[in-house]
């Protein structure tokens, strides 16, 4: 017992080593100066907004949801003496290139990352490392819009300049005045566009194994994962063992959080919810009481669900499995969803999903009747979709917990053991 508990703290370091933080190149770096990106140090203020593309991230090795701590710039001199007070902002985009001088994403779109003096770091590349004191999650699908506010009142040298890349597209927008302090709220329009982003490094932390299933879709009114609109919801949901190997989930592998995407900033009277995931035989739904059997489900979380707002992205509802649930890298899985709050929330409130080509899913729903698991109705719907997902893994114990024991009949004083 000893060992088998010494083996699985062993594999949880070394999962924790093997998604640890790393910094990234973006790109090629250019040699290009004279953009005024991310600001203009020979003029008093500046302000800035550059696109970053999903697919450039993941060139460049970012893959999957990570979290964002810091960004690396390459500057041509030694020091920011007159143009060092930044704030800093991230959000997600589904801007490709800016449209006109107007065209500034909003900054209700964008969060905080960092506000205070930024410093030079000499080297054979000098550089201006910006540390965020608010980490960005960056969701792994979405574009990143990266704006930069430089509030010092005064200017540098004229040789002051950041080192920038060339893109195809109009990827970047910057403000600069010598006596005008933009308001990032409602910036004037912008003094350039550029067909260029700075050079930048982007240090960042992989969340632990977690990856999207399938291709991300803009469904809604599918009831799935559940109904907010009506009182109860009881789903079950199919996805093969294709599209998790296809994601990156490959072997046997503990899956720790579900995560769904959902319209709305509050659950308001949906929230009570039970999870279960199993394996199954079954490609799709025959009918409308195919329903997997309970007794092959396993419950993976009871409580409260509660939604994650997204800055310029969908939000989430994410589900931390109390029992996370061993997949055996081979089978189809099936997701069901319990939702017990007997109120109900508002017309919009609702899910993203994605269109499937066979009946991937059952749902019941209904204002009154909270239907039993263990036996449910006929559902209302069989739908050809499924929730939008994004699942977190991490490596499978060497030796499951045993579930369910029972002892009878015994009348002597055994003395249990366990042996993987």
């Amino acid at each position: 017992m000893k060992k088998n508990y010494f083996l699985l703290i062993l594999l949880a370091f070394l999962g924790n080593l093997m998604y640890s933080q790393s910094t990234t190149v973006l790109g090629t770096p250019g040699t290009t100066t004279n953009q005024a990106l991310p600001v203009e140090p020979y003029y008093g203020y500046t302000y800035s907004q550059s696109i970053l593309t999903a697919s450039e991230l993941n060139a460049s090795g970012i893959v999957g949801v990570n979290e964002i701590s810091a960004i690396t710039l390459d500057y041509t001199n030694t020091t920011l003496t007159n143009s060092d007070d930044w704030t800093v902002y991230m959000g997600h985009t589904s801007k490709t290139g800016f449209s006109s001088s107007s065209d500034w994403e909003s900054v209700a779109s964008l969060t905080s990352v960092f506000s205070g003096t930024v410093s030079v770091t000499t080297g054979t590349t000098n550089t201006v490392v910006v540390t965020f004191s608010t980490p960005f999650m960056w969701d792994g699908i979405s574009n990143i819009v990266i704006a930069f506010d430089e509030n010092a009142s005064s200017y540098g040298s004229s040789s002051d300049d950041f080192y920038c890349r060339s893109t195809t597209a109009t990827r970047s927008l910057v403000y600069r005045n010598d006596f005008t302090n933009p308001d990032p709220a409602s910036p004037p329009s912008a003094t350039y566009q550029r067909n260029y982003v700075p050079n930048m490094s982007i240090t960042h932390t992989p969340q632990q194994g977690n990856v999207v299933i399938g291709t991300p879709g803009t469904l809604t009114n599918q009831t799935l994962p559940i109904e907010p609109y009506y009182g109860y919801s009881y789903s079950q949901s199919i996805f093969p063992a294709s599209e998790l190997i296809s994601a990156g989930i490959t072997g046997a592998r503990s899956l720790d959080t579900l995560t769904f995407e959902y319209t709305s900033s509050n659950l308001n009277s949906s929230d009570a919810w039970t999870v279960y995931v199993g394996h199954t035989l079954k490609s799709s739904f025959s009918s409308s009481t195919d329903w997997e059997p309970f007794a092959s489900l396993n419950q993976v979380f009871s409580g409260t669900a509660t939604v994650t707002v997204v800055s310029g992205s969908n939000n989430l509802v994410k589900i931390a499995l109390s029992s996370p649930f061993v997949w055996n890298g081979v089978d189809n899985i099936v997701i069901a969803v319990d939702e017990n709050q007997s109120g109900y929330g508002s017309s919009s409130d609702d899910f993203y999903g994605r269109a499937t080509t066979l009946n991937r899913s059952l749902i019941y729903r209904n204002d009154f009747t909270n239907p039993d698991p263990n036996s449910p109705p006929t559902a209302t719907y069989q739908r050809t979709a499924v929730p939008n997902l994004s699942i977190a893994f991490s490596a499978a114990p060497s030796c499951n917990l045993p579930l369910g024991i029972a002892f009878s009949g015994i009348t002597s004083s055994p003395t249990p053991r366990w042996d993987c």
